[in-house]
Order: structure tokens, then sequence, then C-alpha cells
């Protein structure tokens, strides 16, 4: 299998999610959040020699002040063994983070797994789904629900989407309530990419995007089938998506080098693009 590491990118897919109680914006949060892998689960607060979750890790990272890092937060008093199960109930996650002085606990599972392979792209995909929920420790009130998975695609493809979905976490964390779906929001604009004659030139052009187009902060993966890529980008502040349709179009009279737009359609959903390779005076392409 081919490794395309530096274009290894994360795809934000299936988001449900519940809103009730808004969260406080000064509120503590422990996460006790299972990470499993297979048949083999991570929780920190099982003890012992229990490695550190990697989801938890990110997750700590990416939220800052807002989340206690369970490796360095003390419980007031020491912690049952009844609480030191991996299949923790709500209820006692709530006694748990009431013994580390959290306002509210983060419950939950994230899975990962293998998705099988892109042939035309040579790279693995792995998911990483994450069912979890805010919960108020005082009440036991739910304060939102998530249901979301991420796909991450090349070597290291499964932690990556792990990143992906901690930051996202973090994101819902950090808006204290505010509503809105994690993931690719409906405006941000779409680029569906048809490439039959190969991944050189949807990777040729994947790079231009991020590498060329003034004003995309973040190319990302929607989906991918056979000779299709779809990408989301995420825009800075004061672009708009007429801006991206512009930018693209110039690829049409002056590509990038490692493909050639053949085709082009833009409409009311998406902007589709159809590549060819540039071919050199031998015929080979480059």
């Amino acid at each position: 299998m081919r490794s395309i590491s530096a274009q290894t990118t994360l795809v934000p897919l299936l988001v449900l999610i519940a809103f009730a109680t808004p969260a406080r914006a000064d509120a503590q949060v422990l996460p006790v959040v299972v990470d499993a892998t297979g048949t083999t689960e991570v929780a920190w607060w099982v003890g012992g020699d229990e490695p550190r979750a990697e989801f938890v890790a990110a997750l700590v990272g990416a939220a800052g002040s807002a989340l206690l890092d369970p490796t360095t937060a003390r419980p007031t008093t020491e912690v049952s063994r009844v609480l030191r199960r991996a299949d923790i109930t709500d209820s006692n996650a709530r006694s748990l983070a009431g013994l580390y002085g959290a306002s509210e606990v983060l419950c939950g599972r994230v899975e990962r797994s293998t998705a099988g392979s892109i042939a035309w792209i040579g790279v693995d995909r792995f998911t990483v789904h994450a069912a979890l929920r805010l919960v108020d420790v005082a009440s036991g009130a739910v304060l939102w629900e998530l249901d979301d998975e991420r796909v991450g695609f090349g070597n290291d493809g499964a932690h990556r989407a792990a990143v992906a979905m901690a930051h996202a976490v973090a994101a819902r964390l950090s808006r204290a309530g505010a509503g809105g779906p994690v993931g690719v929001d409906s405006d941000v604009p779409v680029v569906v990419v048809e490439s039959p004659s190969g991944a050189q030139p949807y990777i040729a052009f994947r790079g231009a995007l991020a590498d060329e187009v003034v004003g995309i902060v973040e190319v990302t993966e929607v989906w991918a089938s056979e000779g299709r890529v779809a990408f989301a980008l995420l825009l800075d502040e004061g672009v708009a998506r007429d801006d991206v349709s512009t930018a693209l179009q110039r690829f049409r009279q002056s590509p990038p080098s490692g493909f050639r737009v053949v085709g082009w359609h833009d409409d009311a959903d998406v902007l589709r693009v159809r590549l060819a390779p540039v071919f050199a005076p031998d015929g080979s392409s480059w």
C-alpha cells in the first residue's frame, strides 16, 4: 500500500447532536471517556498501569483550562473500586467527577476501527466514532449529546482522526452551550473532484487548494469513492464561497503542476471539478 502521509486528511461525518440546558462558561469538566480499539479498552480512572487514552490526551491539549487533566488532577479522597470500572455508569461518573471538583463530566466512548482502503489513492482508511454526553454533576441533567465520526487516511490516519475528533469536541465545550453541530456546516464550500485517470492529479489538486488559494484555512475530505473525492473548505474570516469559485476557475487557465482542469461546474450545493494528468512531450505525466 502506498503512503501519502503528507496528504493524510480527516473527514467529518454523521453528525447528530441534541441540546438541553446550556453549559456554564466557567465549568470545569472531567473527561470520563473510554478509548476503545477493537476489544481493547483504555479508561484512565481504572488505575494501575492503564495507558493514557489518546483521545483524552488530545482533548486535554485542545480544550485548555476548561477541562481537568486526569494526569495532574487529584481526587479529594481515595477513589473506591466501585468507580474504577471501564463500564462506569453516568451516576458513578458524576460521583467520580465530584471527587475531582468538577462541575460537569463528559461521559461516553470513542471507538476506532479500520474501514478498508481506497485502492485508487493507495491508502488505508480508519474511522473514529464518538458517542458522548456532557452531564451536570450536581443535577444529573444531560447538557448535550453528541454522536459523531471522523475518518482518517494514511499510515497515521487513526491517530489524526482521533485528534480531529478531540478538537471538534473541545470546540463544542468552548461554545458553552451554544447551538450548532460539530462537523461541516451547511455554508462551508464543498468541492467534488473527479480524477478518473488516477490519484496523481487528485493529490496535486489537493495540495494546490491548500497552498495556492488565499483564504482557505483547511482542506478536509468529506467522502471518497472510486475516482472521486469531495473536499470541504474551511475559509478564513471575510472570505466568501464566490472568492473560492473564482480562484478555482483560475486553475483552468493556469493550472499548478501535476494536473489539468478539463471540466468545471458550479451549482448551488457544490463546485465540481474534473481533472486529468499533465503530459510531457514524451507522453509521460508530470
